[in-house]
C-alpha cells in the first residue's frame, strides 16, 4: 500500500530522528508557529521578525517561555542598509517589493517603504547565549537565500533547515528565491532536500532540508586525503630544505676551517710583526740615546769653539797691539794666527760633524715614526680580522642551531 506523507508528517518523523535542542525562526510573524514549538516542548527558541508591529506580538508570545527570546531585526547576507517593504498582506512584507508578486496575489500592494539596517543571522546569534544549542532553522521569508548566506556558522552546526521558496521557478519575479538555488547552496553545505509542500499559491512552498551525513563523510574523507597529500608534500619539502641546509652547513663548515687556518696564519704574521715592532722600538731607543750623547758632545764642542773664538779675538787684539809695539812680536803673532786657523778648521770640521749627526738623527726619527705608523696599521688589521672571525663564528653557531632544530623537527615528523 502506497502511503503519502504530508509536510507535517515529515517534520514529525525528522523530529524523532533529529530531536530539537533549539530552533531559530526568521520571519516568525506574530508567533503562530510558536504554538507548534510549545507542543514539541522546544527548550530554546529564537524568534525573529523584521516588522516591528509583528515583533511586538512575539514579545508577548515568549513571556511564557523564559528560555525563548524575541527579536526585531532585518536579516540578510550582510550588515548594511536596505528597504523593508510593508505589504497590504502582512505575511508578504519583507525584502521583495509587493508589486513583484502581483502575479500570485493580484491585489497585493506596497503600504510603506521603511529604510532598515540589515544584519546577518550569525552576527545576531553571536550576541545571544545560545552556543551550539540551535540545531533547527526555519526561514519563513522571501528570498531565503540571503538569510542563509549570512548564517554559515548556524548551517555548520544545524541538523534541519526549513525554508520558503518559489517552487515554480518560471514564475520568479526576477529576484533570488528559487528552489534550485537553495538546493545548490545547501547541497554544497552537506544538506539534502527531503520534502516540499505547496502553499495555497502552488508556485510557492516550503522545503525541508536535513543534513546528508553520507555526503559529509565523503567530503570529510576527501578533505582528509587532500590534507594528507599536503602533509606529504610539506614533509618532502622539509626534507629537501633540510638537505639544502645540510649542504649549506657543510659548505660553511669548510669555509670555517679555511678561515680558521687563515686566522692562524694571520696570527703568526701578527706575532712576527709585533716582534719586529719591538725590535725596531729598541733600535730606535738606542739610536735616540746615541743622538742625545752626540748632541751633548756637539754642544760641548760648540762651547769650546766659542771659548776659543773669544780667545782668538783676544789674541788678535793683543797681536795688533804688539805689532805696533815691536816687530819681534810678529813671530809670536804668526804662531797665534796659525793656531787660530787650526782652531777655526777644527771648529768647521766639528760643525760639519754636528750637521751630519743632526741629519742622521732626523732620518732615524722619521724611520721610527714610519715604523710606529706601520705597527698601528698592523694592529688595526689584526683587530678587524679578529672581529671578522668572531662574527663568522657566531653565524656558524646560528646555522648549526638552525640545523639541529630542523633535524629535530624532521625527526619528530
Amino acid at each position: 500500500m502506497h502511503t503519502t506523507f504530508s509536510f507535517s508528517d515529515w517534520l514529525e518523523h525528522v523530529r524523532c530522528l533529529l530531536p530539537i535542542s533549539g530552533v531559530v525562526h526568521v520571519g516568525a510573524g506574530g508567533g503562530l508557529d510558536s504554538l507548534r514549538y510549545a507542543n514539541w516542548n522546544v527548550a530554546r527558541a529564537v524568534l525573529i521578525e523584521a516588522d516591528e508591529m509583528l515583533a511586538d506580538r512575539l514579545v508577548e508570545t515568549v513571556k511564557e517561555h523564559p528560555s525563548w527570546s524575541a527579536h526585531s531585526a532585518f536579516i540578510s547576507d550582510g550588515d548594511g542598509e536596505a528597504t523593508f517593504y510593508v505589504a497590504s498582506n502582512a505575511n508578504e512584507s519583507g525584502a521583495l517589493k509587493p508589486e513583484t508578486l502581483t502575479r500570485f496575489w493580484r491585489n497585493l500592494r506596497t503600504i510603506e517603504e521603511r529604510p532598515a539596517r540589515t544584519v546577518t543571522l550569525d552576527t545576531l546569534l553571536a550576541g545571544l547565549a545560545v552556543g551550539e544549542a540551535l540545531n533547527w532553522a526555519v526561514v519563513d521569508c522571501l528570498p531565503a537565500l540571503p538569510v542563509l548566506r549570512g548564517a554559515e556558522k548556524l548551517i555548520a552546526q544545524a541538523d534541519v533547515i526549513v525554508a520558503r521558496a518559489f517552487l515554480d521557478e518560471s514564475q520568479l519575479p526576477g529576484e533570488a528565491g528559487g528552489k534550485s538555488e537553495l538546493d545548490q547552496f545547501l547541497t554544497a553545505h552537506g544538506y539534502r532536500c527531503l520534502a516540499t509542500e505547496e502553499e495555497n499559491q502552488p508556485a510557492l512552498g516550503r522545503l525541508l532540508y536535513v543534513r546528508d551525513w553520507k555526503t559529509l563523510l565523503e567530503s570529510y574523507r576527501n578533505d582528509h586525503f587532500r590534507e594528507f597529500q599536503k602533509v606529504v608534500k610539506a614533509r618532502d619539502e622539509q626534507t629537501r630544505l633540510a638537505a639544502d641546509r645540510q649542504a649549506q652547513i657543510n659548505e660553511l663548515t669548510l669555509a670555517r676551517a679555511e678561515e680558521t687556518k687563515l686566522n692562524a696564519e694571520r696570527e703568526t704574521d701578527v706575532r712576527k710583526l709585533a716582534q719586529a715592532r719591538d725590535e725596531q722600538a729598541k733600535t730606535a731607543a738606542d739610536r735616540q740615546a746615541q743622538i742625545q750623547e752626540l748632541t751633548q758632545e756637539r754642544d760641548e764642542q760648540s762651547k769650546l769653539a766659542a771659548d776659543r773664538d773669544a780667545q782668538t779675538q783676544k789674541l788678535a787684539q793683543e797681536r795688533d797691539k804688539q805689532a805696533k809695539l815691536a816687530s819681534e812680536a810678529q813671530a809670536q803673532v804668526a804662531r797665534l794666527t796659525q793656531a787660530r786657523d787650526e782652531q777655526a778648521k777644527l771648529a768647521a770640521d766639528r760643525q760639519a760633524q754636528i750637521q751630519k749627526l743632526t741629519q742622521e738623527r732626523d732620518e732615524q726619527s722619521k724611520l721610527a715614526a714610519d715604523r710606529h705608523a706601520q705597527t698601528q696599521q698592523l694592529a688595526q688589521a689584526r683587530d678587524e680580522q679578529a672581529k671578522l672571525a668572531a662574527d663568522r663564528q657566531a653565524q656558524i653557531q646560528k646555522l648549526t642551531q638552525e640545523r639541529d632544530e630542523q633535524n629535530k623537527l624532521t625527526a619528530d615528523r
